[in-house]
């Protein structure tokens, strides 16, 4: 066998979740042909699918996902999680569940892949093979990422101290990511901003008329019993 490329991912695994990982080792993407990550896993080990948990199964999908590109492959179905996972490179999210999102994926040329996994420390390393003496047209990825800031989004909590501010929850910003190979877009993933959360209490009478008329973004939770 050939190597062609190695996929070290990011983040540690547990030994509890190798063998979600190991159920990788020796499968073949035919020549001109599709490939279901949740048919393959079908006939995982029963080790590897008792361990398999949303995170565990993503992150290999991710794996996968980032290699199929690098060779070149065209992308079937392919979901993202809402937010971007840690253990995730920017770009190349799947958000993968053995009984329910998919990763296919279709090779167009006429050599296999084989996938081995090993580990670099506790990081698994996903590689791709190919039989005999294969001039493979490598894709070097491009990634581009746009940040979009949080909107401000203010409560009023009536039953609040009188002029209290108080900040809930600090915000998440947006993300636009795009990925390019061979001049080409491959993809374009979005992450919705996470808004940050104000909460202040009633305004004390000297600022109570200051503020009227400014209720735009304010949101009354009234009080509780």
């Amino acid at each position: 066998m050939k190597p062609l490329i190695v996929i070290t991912g990011t983040a540690s695994v547990s030994a509890n979740e190798k063998p979600v990982f190991d159920a990788l080792n020796g499968l073949t993407i035919g020549p001109k042909s599709y490939f279901s990550l949740n048919e393959s896993f079908k006939q995982a080990p029963k080790a590897a699918r008792n361990a398999v948990k949303e995170d565990s199964y993503s992150y290999m999908a991710s794996l996968l996902y980032e290699g199929a590109v690098t060779l070149g492959m065209t992308t079937g179905e392919r979901q993202l999680h809402e937010w971007l996972p840690d253990y995730v490179r920017p770009g190349f999210d799947v958000f993968a569940q053995p009984d329910g999102n998919d990763l296919t994926l279709y090779n167009p040329t006429k050599y296999s892949v084989n996938l081995q996994i090993s580990y670099a420390g506790d990081k698994p390393a996903l590689r791709f093979e190919a039989e005999g003496d294969v001039k493979w047209d490598i894709q070097q990825a491009t990634v581009r990422q746009t940040s979009y800031a949080p909107e401000r989004m203010v409560v009023e909590d009536a039953s609040a101290a009188v002029g209290s501010v108080k900040t809930q929850s600090e915000g998440e910003p947006g993300m636009l990511v795009e990925v390019r190979t061979g001049g080409k877009t491959v993809s374009r993933d979005f992450y919705l901003p996470q808004p940050s959360v104000i909460v202040q209490g009633p305004a004390s009478p000297d600022n109570a008329e200051t503020q009227a008329g400014q209720g735009d973004g304010i949101v009354d939770v009234g009080t509780t019993e």
